[in-house]
């Protein structure tokens, strides 16, 4: 029985000496060399990410336990739980999304420093684990049933009775695609005072297209050159060329026989 009271002892003094340690976040981040990785980032991403809603079908969700539908402001704990179509127990998925890549690695740090666990906790690298900008894995030690990663400016918490490794990379690629997706540009609009006024020039006179030929009716044919020298052939018009050149000559005749009788 003393053997059992000094046990529970120990084993309180312990919790309590760890969790005072772990309120000092100086002490948080020492434990996790925090200066040397804080703000940085695996990817130079070309946007936040905002408002994001999980793609749960993707996840193979079967049931719901909890969740929030709504998009919470930025700074606020979106917490769902839900059932997965490969896996067994519940998964719980933790996000908080933050105003920058440097607060989301201190919401990191000031999950580590208000847990009360044993730590440091285990390097995703040293679980075969590649998740976010930096990602870390809970207990049971060497399995991926726990896994907390920063990507971006998001915080990422995602636990469950087994595996969740499957699901993470599910999440963190969607967040990767956001990040890296360029912000669309909007045209500027359009000032009523910047509108385009009409030129005071004059303007010049377009050209106007050739006017169509117009082809001779059939009932009224043009008059052909053959038909001209016919009309000058014309019988009473010969009779009077002639009359008028016979007086001519006459006229000439009598002129020249005068001047010969002087």
């Amino acid at each position: 029985m003393r053997k059992r009271i000094t046990l529970c002892l120990a084993v309180g003094l312990l919790l309590a000496m760890n969790s005072t340690s772990y309120a000092d976040d100086s002490y948080i981040k020492k434990l996790y060399q925090y200066e040397q990785w804080g703000g940085s980032t695996q990817t130079n991403y070309l946007r936040l990410i905002e408002d994001w809603i999980p793609d749960f079908p993707a996840y193979g969700t079967t049931n719901w336990i909890s969740l929030n539908r709504e998009a919470l402001k930025r700074g606020d704990l979106s917490h769902y739980a839900f059932l997965a179509s490969n896996l067994t127990s519940q998964v719980t998925l933790r996000f908080i999304e933050t105003a920058s890549v440097i607060d989301a690695h201190e919401m990191l740090m000031w999950f580590f420093e208000h847990c009360s666990a044993i730590q440091p906790f285990q390097t995703g690298e040293s679980i075969g684990v590649f998740l976010g900008d930096h990602c870390y894995g809970g207990y049971p030690i060497g399995l991926t049933n726990g896994l907390f990663f920063v990507r971006n400016n998001m915080f990422i918490t995602i636990t469950s009775g087994s595996s969740v490794y499957e699901i993470a990379q599910k999440i963190d690629q969607q967040l990767l695609d956001i990040s890296i997706k360029p912000t669309p540009i909007e045209p500027p609009p359009v000032i009523a005072s910047e509108a385009k006024q009409p030129s005071a020039e004059p303007e010049t006179a377009k050209p106007q297209p050739p006017s169509p030929k117009t082809e001779p009716s059939p009932s009224s044919p043009p008059i052909t050159s053959i038909e001209a020298e016919t009309d000058k052939t014309n019988p009473s018009r010969l009779w009077l060329y002639l009359s008028i050149g016979v007086l001519l000559c006459a006229i000439v005749f009598l002129v020249l026989k005068r001047t010969q009788s002087k």
